[in-house]
This record gives C-alpha cells, structure tokens and sequence, in this order.
C-alpha cells in the first residue's frame, strides 16, 4: 500500500467504494427498506473486506 493510499484512508472516505444509498420516494416503504437493507449488506462486505485486507498487511 503506498503512503498515498494509507493517507487517504486515514484522512477521507473516498476510499470507500459503495455507492451512496439514495432513497427512491416513487417506491413503497417495503421496498425502499429493501434498497436499504441491501445497500447497507453491500456497504457491510466492503468495509470487512477491507479490514482484513489491511489486517494481513501487518
């Protein structure tokens, strides 16, 4: 990992790489909660998937 990359993880969010939910009112509520739900797994996946990217790293 360059100092680049370990500066920006530090620093921002950028590095996170799930899109941001965005709420579709034309939806019922049942499915809006699903949109959500699935958008936070995805968000979920990454962000473990990243710890133990970084975890092997040490």
């Amino acid at each position: 990992m360059t100092p680049e990359e370990k500066q920006e993880i530090i620093e921002t969010y950028k590095w996170i790489k799930v899109k941001h939910y965005e709420d579709d009112e034309t939806k019922s509520l049942e499915e809006r909660y699903k949109q959500l739900e699935k958008h936070h797994l995805e968000e979920t996946s990454f962000l473990i998937a990243k710890i133990r990217e970084l975890v092997q790293m040490l």
